[in-house]
């Protein structure tokens, strides 16, 4: 994201789950991706929702997320080629939330937001003898007891991974997500 964490911020917000098991939201509007990642949730606005719904992809179900905390700012019109033109008195990215109130009307009037809660399935296997080759390189999928899911996480990386068809459905909703191709085994 242009202009580092303080990009970050303003695209992706924060997303965490509470002690009931409800995900929260909390992020700048009115500008919203369509679709966002943030750590290992994929978040998407309702007509994104319906979008992946049709496809009928394997390996997620939709949570509606709670929009515990909106606040406003409108950098959509701010030039990303040049320096960012405004940041938090503190310094500090996620200031641009932590230090603001919650906008109740801007609330009500952003579209709902929805999180894929993905399956976990396959195995993940880091190759330490190519880290820094090329990016991601180094990370490796053993698909033999993978359970078809088109969207899903390994138990031991990080990462969130899909298949060619879960990738044309999500980069046809957005630009603020990356794909890489990772190597794998059946």
């Amino acid at each position: 994201m242009t202009w580092g964490d303080y990009g970050n911020i303003l695209a992706y917000g924060f997303i965490s789950k509470n002690d009931d098991g409800e995900i929260l939201i909390e992020r700048v509007a009115p500008m919203i991706p369509d679709v966002y990642l943030y750590n290992k949730y994929i978040a998407v606005i309702d007509s994104v929702k319906k979008s992946v719904e049709q496809e009928n992809l394997a390996g997620y179900y939709f949570k509606k997320a709670i929009k515990s905390k909106i606040v406003e700012i409108d950098w959509s019109s701010w030039d990303e080629t040049q320096k960012i033109p405004e940041k938090p008195k503190s310094g500090e990215p996620e200031d641009f939330i932590l230090k603001r109130k919650h906008n109740v009307q801007l609330a009500e009037k952003t579209p709902d937001i929805w999180v894929m809660m993905i399956n976990t399935t396959s195995t993940g296997m880091i190759d330490k003898s190519k880290i820094g080759i090329s990016e991601y390189s180094h990370i490796q999928l053993n698909l033999s007891d993978w359970d078809g899911s088109d969207i899903f996480r390994t138990p031991q990386l990080g990462h969130v991974f899909c298949t060619e068809k879960a990738k044309n459905v999500l980069e046809q909703n957005t630009n603020y997500l990356n794909f890489f191709e990772v190597e794998h085994k059946l």
